[in-house]
């Protein structure tokens, strides 16, 4: 029983951590932030051991053409409110 247990979040991790799955949630993260008037790009977001999600070469633009970058950050953790979101409504 242990065994699968574990397998099955070897394979949740696998999969989490895959360009598929994390293509999809950069491009929901960088939408919700630019609705905002935050203008990202992000190269990488990951699930941390420590239970968070890193966003990994972060950069920050002054306008939507993403023409001039303001900054540009290693690594960031990102926080969602894990409820609202379960009950639709998308708040990064």
């Amino acid at each position: 029983m242990m065994m699968l247990i574990l397998s099955g979040m070897t394979a949740g991790r696998i999969f989490v951590n895959s360009k598929a799955f994390h293509r999809r949630w950069i491009e929901f993260v960088e939408a919700q932030l630019e609705q905002r008037g935050v203008h990202v790009a992000l190269e990488r977001l990951s699930l941390n051991l420590s239970g968070g999600v890193m966003a990994r070469e972060v950069k920050l633009y002054n306008d939507s053409a993403r023409e001039q970058l303001l900054a540009s950050l290693d690594r960031v953790k990102v926080a969602f409110d894990f409820g609202q979101l379960l009950r639709g409504v998308a708040r990064v």
